[in-house]
């Protein structure tokens, strides 16, 4: 049998979410990685257009 609680413990005011801050992030959407094409701009070298690529 458990004994009375002397001094009951007040709720707390802001609970934690529901869901963890990683779900949100992990589903949510982001721009594919694996473009078909990189990006033709006019007046970009090889080099420049590589980072387009990946900035795009």
């Amino acid at each position: 049998m458990a004994y009375p609680v002397k001094t009951p413990a007040a709720p707390d005011p802001a609970p934690a979410p529901i869901t963890p801050d990683w779900v949100a992030v992990y589903y949510t959407p982001e721009t594919p990685a694996n473009l078909p094409q990189a990006p033709q701009a006019p007046g970009l070298d090889a080099l420049e257009q590589m980072y387009a690529y990946y900035e795009a």
